[in-house]
């Protein structure tokens, strides 16, 4: 067992209803779920413990309750009108709400268990438990706080023994039983990737009337915050995608994408339109010889230019979100034009660039190279230009698989050559390859 003692008293009072409270993260997930874990800690002795320490002027989780006066009852019926409620305002740009009743569950509930090294899963849950409470103290108090985002990946699996993968500042890890309760029926994927995010209490109020921020802002604000999330996913995405070995392909795809904050009762969820991979591509498990690899291009995608972004979201699109050659084939072509195209001549100079990247230093290998990329990209433009002519369903699906290839390829040879990589724009990039030829070819 754990052991839950501590200089802070609410710390080992909530690390023992922690001990108690994981048998029932392993009943299921779902709102049900969800239901039993707050009922059981309500009635649990030790809850009646932890909100009479909670209820204090000088401790911080009061800072969720400003309209609290202590000398009121400090556990009030959560079916009274007057209970102590609060409602809330995030830098997410999400509103939520949170009542001093279900506070200690809400603790125990945000909690993700993620396996920490050389830690069972309970002792884990208890860790991430006490972590989580540090954190909602902090968003008591009003300080930004560390909160983790999870994204389902779907088609992805760890190989036996392999718990994590990390790259950058994200990790591919496993999925655990406490954090399924977060997201339902959705958490159909046994490995999630997860993000850091920051956030912070924006304003804090004793009603919902009393959050005076338009919904137009609030709007903004929260687009803006997930457009930011979902390119840190992107990178991730990339980066094992571009780790990939001769005659293989990492495909990571993405279903729900949550973030829970304890300082709130509800969380931030949405699911993918498009979340299942084709049949095309299937990955194999990763393993811990893998994690360098995917680190090292997570590092060199980070270092992209904004310009190369809108190649780096089709070249994903066509690995995992595709369902029919032809587009996907149009979307791996794009990436060419995103890399080295630019107004007029615009297939001279993708497909002769391209020629370049691959094949720097073999002159038969390039003229060879560049014919079968012209006619590729001849097909494309009479698809999306509505050129009478069509070609068969198996030559499509040849051409999709050959033109992801070669997106992967020319994606690594110019991520790791850093005057290519940092070219202000695709034309320019282009015009150097084909003028100057591949630097250190």
């Amino acid at each position: 067992m754990p052991i839950t003692e501590a200089t802070d008293p609410l710390e080992e009072v909530v690390s023992g209803l922690a001990i108690d409270a994981f048998p029932l993260h392993l009943l299921g997930s779902g709102p049900e779920s969800t239901m039993v874990l707050a009922g059981q800690v309500y009635s649990h002795p030790l809850r009646q413990k932890a909100n009479d320490l909670i209820f204090q002027p000088n401790e911080p989780l009061m800072g969720l309750f400003p309209q609290a006066k202590f000398t009121s009852d400090p556990n009030p019926n959560p079916a009274d009108p007057n209970g102590l409620q609060s409602y809330m305002r995030w830098s997410d740009g999400s509103r939520g709400s949170i009542e001093f009743a279900t506070l200690v569950a809400t603790i125990l509930r945000k909690a993700n268990g993620a396996l920490r090294p050389e830690k069972t899963e309970l002792e884990s849950y208890v860790e991430s438990v006490r972590d989580t409470l540090a954190t909602t103290r902090n968003l008591a108090q009003r300080k930004e706080a560390t909160l983790q985002a999870i994204a389902g990946c779907p088609g992805v699996t760890l190989g036996e023994g392999v718990h994590e993968i990390k790259l950058g500042e994200c990790t591919l890890r496993r999925q655990t039983c406490p954090e399924s309760t977060l997201v339902g029926h959705w958490a159909s994927d046994s490995v999630v990737l997860e993000v850091p995010i920051q956030v912070r209490m924006m304003e804090i109020a004793a009603s919902s009337d009393g959050i005076t921020e338009p919904v137009e802002s609030m709007l903004s604000t929260s687009t803006e915050f997930q457009e930011a999330l979902l390119r840190k996913i992107s990178h991730a995405r990339m980066a094992v995608l571009l780790s990939s070995k001769e005659g293989e392909t990492l495909a990571v795809g993405q279903s729900f994408l949550t973030w829970s904050n304890p300082g709130q009762s509800g969380h931030v969820q949405s699911q993918a339109t498009s979340p299942w991979r084709p049949t095309l591509y299937f990955s194999r498990a990763l393993e811990e010889i893998d994690e360098a690899p995917i680190d090292h291009w997570y590092e060199l995608v980070a270092k992209a230019p904004e310009a190369l972004y809108t190649g780096q979201e089709r070249l994903i699109s066509a690995v995992n979100e595709r369902h029919h050659p032809y587009d996907g084939f149009i979307d791996a072509v794009i990436v060419w034009e995103n890399l080295f195209g630019a107004a007029g001549e615009t297939m001279l100079r993708v497909c002769g660039s391209l020629a370049h990247v691959l094949h720097p230093n073999d002159p038969d290998e390039r003229v060879g190279f560049f014919k079968r990329a012209k006619k590729m990209y001849e097909k494309r433009s009479r698809l999306v230009h509505g050129g009478a002519d069509t070609f068969p369903y198996a030559l499509a699906f040849e051409y999709w698989k050959d033109s992801v290839q070669y997106s992967i390829a020319a994606w690594r040879r110019v991520l790791e050559s850093e005057s290519l990589r940092n070219h202000k724009d695709s034309a320019s990039r282009g015009a150097e390859i084909l003028i100057r030829g591949i630097p250190d070819s």
